[in-house]
């Protein structure tokens, strides 16, 4: 029994002897298969990224572009076509809220209503201050034809009486002057106001007509054939009930496909494995 239990140590350390050998034996057939030589070339490293494909040329949809010469600063798109929409030059594109801008459409109607009725008053007002002058006028020059007519016939009189005649015909006549000069003036003096108040008035006019033209450029209109597509600001596509500033009053634009460019944004962390 001792000697059998002997052979089948011996026999099993044989077997393990085998496998440890089979096994080490292939595992290193196996670690020698994967070295290979060095060779010099491109070596890539790709990021995914996302991103979006727009047209590197397109022609801007514009608000109204004088808005702020009439205090408008913003406006809201009160309506706008569908991004996508092909249309033709002429066609409509958005409609803007006109709120403010009415404000200042009935402020402007009313200076000009105060400013014609300021320069009609004015009107009336000289006509009748030249009026009075030139009767003031005509009475002075009766009244020297009298002084005269007086003269003529005190060569009868005593001459103290003479010299008195004389005298009052010469304040006449003098007063008759002095009172030319100051129509001259009067006249001159009511040319300018009347001037100054048509000026008012035509400024009134021009700044309504302003405000006019501004009104009638809050429903916008496609400048050229193409195919309408939003435009951003700070990020955000602008649409029905965006705000629009009246400094960058850009509505939508209309893309030319023949160029186009790839816009994607990188993570900080990939940012340096990039290369332009």
């Amino acid at each position: 029994m001792k000697i059998n239990r002997n052979l089948l140590l011996l026999g099993g350390a044989i077997i393990i002897i085998g496998v440890l050998w089979f096994a080490l034996g292939r595992s290193g057939e196996d670690t020698t298969q994967i070295y290979a030589e060095a060779q010099r070339g491109p070596f890539e490293v790709i990021i995914n990224t996302t991103g979006e494909l727009q047209a590197k040329n397109s022609t801007q949809i514009m608000g109204p572009r004088n808005a702020r010469d009439v205090r408008v600063y913003n406006f809201n798109i009160q309506r706008i076509i569908p991004e996508g929409t092909v249309v033709q030059r002429g066609d409509f594109v958005a409609e803007l809220d006109r709120s403010e801008a009415n404000t200042r459409l009935q402020d402007a109607q009313l200076n000009v209503q105060q400013a014609e009725s300021q320069f009609e008053q004015a009107q009336l007002d000289s006509s009748l201050t030249l009026s009075a002058a030139r009767n003031t006028l005509e009475n002075l020059e009766f009244e020297v034809e009298e002084r005269q007519l007086a003269v003529e016939q005190s060569i009868y009189e005593s001459p103290s009486v003479q010299r008195q005649v004389e005298i009052a015909y010469e304040q006449t006549q003098r007063q008759l002057q002095q009172e030319r000069e100051n129509y001259v003036t009067r006249v001159r003096k009511e040319e300018a106001r009347l001037r100054e108040l048509e000026t008012e008035l035509i400024e009134e006019q021009r700044d309504l007509e302003r405000i006019q033209q501004v009104i009638d450029e809050f429903t916008v209109y496609a400048p050229e054939n193409g195919m309408v597509i939003y435009t951003r600001n700070g990020g955000t596509k602008v649409a029905e009930g965006s705000s629009v500033s009246a400094w960058n009053p850009v509505i939508a634009e209309l893309p030319d496909f023949s160029v186009m460019e790839s816009i994607t944004f990188v993570n900080e962390v990939d940012i340096q494995k990039v290369r332009v």
